[in-house]
Protein backbone atom coordinates (compact mmCIF):
# COMPACT_ATOMS: atom_id res chain seq x y z
CA UNK A 1 0.00 0.00 0.00
CA UNK A 2 1.48 3.41 -0.93
CA UNK A 3 2.45 5.68 1.91
CA UNK A 4 0.35 8.83 2.34
CA UNK A 5 2.65 11.84 2.51
CA UNK A 6 0.01 14.47 1.74
CA UNK A 7 1.16 16.55 4.70
CA UNK A 8 4.76 16.50 3.45
CA UNK A 9 3.67 17.56 -0.02
CA UNK A 10 1.45 20.33 1.38
CA UNK A 11 4.27 21.65 3.54
CA UNK A 12 6.68 21.46 0.62
CA UNK A 13 4.10 23.15 -1.63
CA UNK A 14 3.74 25.95 0.91
CA UNK A 15 7.49 26.43 1.03
CA UNK A 16 7.72 26.32 -2.78
CA UNK A 17 5.01 28.96 -3.12
CA UNK A 18 6.70 31.04 -0.42
CA UNK A 19 10.04 30.83 -2.22
CA UNK A 20 8.43 31.89 -5.50
CA UNK A 21 6.71 34.86 -3.86
CA UNK A 22 9.92 35.77 -2.03
CA UNK A 23 11.82 35.77 -5.33
CA UNK A 24 9.18 38.18 -6.69
CA UNK A 25 9.65 40.37 -3.61
CA UNK A 26 13.41 40.54 -4.12
CA UNK A 27 12.95 41.31 -7.81
CA UNK A 28 10.43 44.08 -7.06
CA UNK A 29 12.81 45.62 -4.53
CA UNK A 30 15.67 45.58 -7.05
CA UNK A 31 13.45 47.50 -9.46
CA UNK A 32 12.56 50.05 -6.77
CA UNK A 33 8.95 48.91 -6.38
CA UNK A 34 9.00 48.76 -2.57
CA UNK A 35 5.23 48.44 -1.98
CA UNK A 36 5.11 45.53 -4.43
CA UNK A 37 8.12 43.97 -2.72
CA UNK A 38 6.43 44.18 0.67
CA UNK A 39 3.18 42.73 -0.71
CA UNK A 40 5.04 39.82 -2.31
CA UNK A 41 6.96 39.15 0.91
CA UNK A 42 3.68 39.17 2.88
CA UNK A 43 2.23 36.72 0.37
CA UNK A 44 5.27 34.50 0.86
CA UNK A 45 4.71 34.55 4.62
CA UNK A 46 1.08 33.65 4.03
CA UNK A 47 2.28 30.47 2.31
CA UNK A 48 4.89 29.70 4.96
CA UNK A 49 4.82 31.81 8.14
CA UNK A 50 7.87 29.96 9.50
CA UNK A 51 10.14 31.16 6.70
CA UNK A 52 12.49 33.19 8.90
CA UNK A 53 14.59 34.53 6.02
CA UNK A 54 11.56 36.51 4.82
CA UNK A 55 10.97 37.97 8.30
CA UNK A 56 14.64 39.01 8.41
CA UNK A 57 14.46 40.52 4.91
CA UNK A 58 11.32 42.47 5.81
CA UNK A 59 12.83 43.67 9.10
CA UNK A 60 15.88 45.06 7.29
CA UNK A 61 13.70 46.63 4.58
CA UNK A 62 11.42 48.28 7.13
CA UNK A 63 14.44 49.51 9.06
CA UNK A 64 15.90 51.06 5.89
CA UNK A 65 12.54 52.73 5.20
CA UNK A 66 12.47 54.01 8.81
CA UNK A 67 9.29 52.03 9.57
CA UNK A 68 10.68 51.05 12.95
CA UNK A 69 7.49 49.61 14.52
CA UNK A 70 7.13 47.22 11.59
CA UNK A 71 10.82 46.33 11.74
CA UNK A 72 10.39 45.66 15.46
CA UNK A 73 7.49 43.28 14.77
CA UNK A 74 9.57 41.31 12.25
CA UNK A 75 12.56 41.09 14.60
CA UNK A 76 10.25 39.93 17.37
CA UNK A 77 8.84 37.22 15.07
CA UNK A 78 12.39 36.01 14.51
CA UNK A 79 13.12 36.00 18.24
CA UNK A 80 9.92 34.11 19.03
CA UNK A 81 10.91 31.49 16.47
CA UNK A 82 14.49 31.27 17.75
CA UNK A 83 15.35 32.93 21.03
CA UNK A 84 19.07 32.48 20.34
CA UNK A 85 19.04 34.53 17.10
CA UNK A 86 21.62 37.20 18.01
CA UNK A 87 21.20 39.07 14.73
CA UNK A 88 17.47 39.49 15.45
CA UNK A 89 18.21 40.57 19.03
CA UNK A 90 20.69 43.19 17.77
CA UNK A 91 18.18 44.47 15.22
CA UNK A 92 15.44 44.71 17.86
CA UNK A 93 17.77 46.56 20.23
CA UNK A 94 18.52 49.00 17.41
CA UNK A 95 14.95 49.73 16.32
CA UNK A 96 12.99 49.23 19.55
CA UNK A 97 15.12 49.24 22.71
CA UNK A 98 12.14 49.15 25.14
CA UNK A 99 10.69 46.03 23.49
CA UNK A 100 14.11 44.39 23.42
CA UNK A 101 14.60 45.08 27.12
CA UNK A 102 11.13 43.75 27.93
CA UNK A 103 11.70 40.55 25.95
CA UNK A 104 15.11 40.06 27.55
CA UNK A 105 13.56 40.40 31.02
CA UNK A 106 10.84 37.91 30.11
CA UNK A 107 13.47 35.55 28.77
CA UNK A 108 15.40 35.76 32.04
CA UNK A 109 12.39 35.10 34.25
CA UNK A 110 12.18 31.52 35.47
CA UNK A 111 8.81 29.83 35.10
CA UNK A 112 6.45 30.17 38.06
CA UNK A 113 7.05 27.04 40.20
CA UNK A 114 3.41 26.86 41.28
CA UNK A 115 2.17 26.88 37.71
CA UNK A 116 4.81 24.37 36.68
CA UNK A 117 3.88 22.08 39.58
CA UNK A 118 0.17 22.33 38.80
CA UNK A 119 0.81 21.68 35.09
CA UNK A 120 2.90 18.63 35.98
CA UNK A 121 0.04 17.23 38.07
CA UNK A 122 -2.45 17.84 35.24
CA UNK A 123 -0.12 16.20 32.73
CA UNK A 124 0.41 13.19 34.99
CA UNK A 125 -3.35 12.76 35.42
CA UNK A 126 -3.92 13.13 31.70
CA UNK A 127 -1.27 10.59 30.77
CA UNK A 128 -2.44 8.19 33.48
CA UNK A 129 -5.97 8.29 32.02
CA UNK A 130 -4.84 8.00 28.41
CA UNK A 131 -2.84 4.84 28.30
CA UNK A 132 -3.17 2.90 31.50
CA UNK A 133 -4.41 -0.23 29.72
CA UNK A 134 -7.32 -0.60 32.16
CA UNK A 135 -10.12 -2.20 30.14
CA UNK A 136 -12.57 -2.18 33.04
CA UNK A 137 -13.67 1.35 32.17
CA UNK A 138 -17.00 1.13 30.39
CA UNK A 139 -17.19 4.82 29.50
CA UNK A 140 -19.94 5.63 32.03
CA UNK A 141 -17.71 8.22 33.70
CA UNK A 142 -18.13 10.54 30.72
CA UNK A 143 -21.91 10.19 30.88
CA UNK A 144 -21.88 11.16 34.56
CA UNK A 145 -20.01 14.34 33.74
CA UNK A 146 -22.69 15.50 31.33
CA UNK A 147 -25.75 14.04 33.05
CA UNK A 148 -26.47 17.20 35.03
CA UNK A 149 -25.55 19.51 32.16
CA UNK A 150 -27.96 18.08 29.59
CA UNK A 151 -29.96 20.73 27.85
CA UNK A 152 -33.66 20.05 27.55
CA UNK A 153 -35.33 22.62 25.34
CA UNK A 154 -38.80 21.67 26.62
CA UNK A 155 -37.69 22.50 30.15
CA UNK A 156 -36.64 26.04 29.21
CA UNK A 157 -39.47 26.93 26.87
CA UNK A 158 -43.19 27.03 27.34
CA UNK A 159 -45.65 27.42 24.53
CA UNK A 160 -48.48 29.83 25.22
CA UNK A 161 -52.09 29.11 24.41
CA UNK A 162 -51.86 30.60 20.92
CA UNK A 163 -49.03 28.27 19.93
CA UNK A 164 -47.10 31.02 18.15
CA UNK A 165 -45.04 32.60 20.90
CA UNK A 166 -42.39 30.91 23.06
CA UNK A 167 -41.41 32.39 26.39
CA UNK A 168 -38.62 31.17 28.63
CA UNK A 169 -39.55 29.94 32.07
CA UNK A 170 -37.50 32.67 33.72
CA UNK A 171 -39.26 35.35 31.66
CA UNK A 172 -42.73 34.03 32.59
CA UNK A 173 -41.71 33.84 36.25
CA UNK A 174 -40.59 37.46 36.16
CA UNK A 175 -43.92 38.47 34.66
CA UNK A 176 -45.79 36.67 37.44
CA UNK A 177 -43.78 38.37 40.19
CA UNK A 178 -44.83 42.02 40.23
CA UNK A 179 -44.63 44.80 42.75
CA UNK A 180 -47.60 44.98 45.12
CA UNK A 181 -50.45 46.88 43.55
CA UNK A 182 -49.24 46.51 39.95
CA UNK A 183 -51.42 45.03 37.27
CA UNK A 184 -50.51 41.64 35.77
CA UNK A 185 -48.67 41.73 32.42
CA UNK A 186 -50.83 41.32 29.35
CA UNK A 187 -50.41 38.31 27.07
CA UNK A 188 -50.04 40.48 23.99
CA UNK A 189 -47.03 42.26 25.52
Amino acid sequence: MPEDNTHDRTAAGGRDAAEAAFAQAKHARERGRIPDAIDAAREALHHDPTYSEIHRWLAVLYEELDHLPRASMEYQELIHANNEDEEAWEGLRRVDPPSAARLERLHDIAPDPFIAQRQKAVDEDLFADMGNGDDEDDGDDDEELYEDDEYDEDEDLEEDAGGDERVTVTESAEEDVKQPGSAPASASG
